[in-house]
C-alpha cells in the first residue's frame, strides 16, 4: 500500500491549482478535472519533489493529435509523460523517446510513473499496474522544483479523476541494546 504523502487530489474542486492557456478547464462531471484545448493546470508543492517519487493519475483522453501531458519537476529532472493516441513519449537529454502502445482514446487507465533522479533520470511507466517501459536519461530541468501539472493542447480533451504523489518513507534506525561492545542498532518498522 502506498502512502500518498506529497499530494492526493481527488478533483472535488480546483482549490489552489493555478491555470494558464486559452483552453477550458472545469470540474465536470463532479470528481473529474476536464480540460479542452490549450490549457495547463498546475501547482507548486511547497517542499518540492524529492529525488525519488511516484506520480499516479487516472485519466481518459479524447484526442485527434497532439499530446496530453502530466508530470512533475524535482529541480533535477523533467518527469513528464506525454500521452498520444498510439504512443507515449518523454523528453530526454538527447531529444525524446517514444514507446508505442495500442490506441487509448476514450479509455480510462491508471498511469503510474516511478521517477528516480539518483540514477541519472529514470522513469518507469505503468498502465493499470502493468509495466510498459523504462525511460532513461530523462531531460534535465533544474527550475520549477515541485511543480506538478496537467496539460492539454489544441484539439485535445482529457478527463482525470485523481492525481497523487508519494515519496519513500525511510525507516528510522532504532538503537536497541547496549553491550560491552557498544551500541548495536537494528532497522525495524515503527
Amino acid at each position: 500500500m502506498v502512502n500518498w504523502n506529497l499530494l492526493d487530489e481527488p478533483w472535488i474542486e480546483l482549490g489552489d491549482w493555478l491555470e494558464s492557456g486559452s483552453g477550458n478547464r472545469e470540474i465536470n462531471p463532479p470528481g473529474q478535472l476536464h480540460h479542452t484545448g490549450d490549457k495547463k493546470t498546475y501547482k507548486v508543492l511547497p517542499l518540492g519533489l524529492p529525488d525519488i517519487f511516484t506520480l499516479e493519475f487516472r485519466q481518459a483522453i479524447n484526442i485527434h493529435a497532439f499530446s496530453l501531458n502530466t508530470g512533475g519537476f524535482n529541480g533535477v529532472d523533467n518527469f513528464t509523460l506525454m500521452i498520444f493516441p498510439a504512443y507515449i513519449e518523454v523528453f530526454t537529454n538527447s531529444g525524446s523517446t517514444k514507446y508505442y502502445i495500442d490506441n487509448i482514446v476514450n479509455v480510462w487507465y491508471i498511469w503510474r510513473l516511478e521517477c528516480d533522479s539518483k540514477v541519472g533520470g529514470e522513469m518507469t511507466v505503468y498502465r493499470d499496474d502493468v509495466p510498459l517501459t523504462t525511460f532513461t536519461d530523462v531531460k534535465d530541468r533544474v527550475t520549477n522544483d515541485g511543480q506538478v501539472y496537467i496539460q492539454s493542447y489544441t484539439f485535445g480533451e482529457l478527463h482525470q479523476d485523481y492525481i497523487r504523489i508519494a515519496a519513500p518513507i525511510p525507516f528510522p534506525l532504532v538503537k536497541t541494546k547496549m553491550s560491552d561492545k557498544g551500541m548495536r542498532g537494528v532497522l525495524r518498522e515503527i
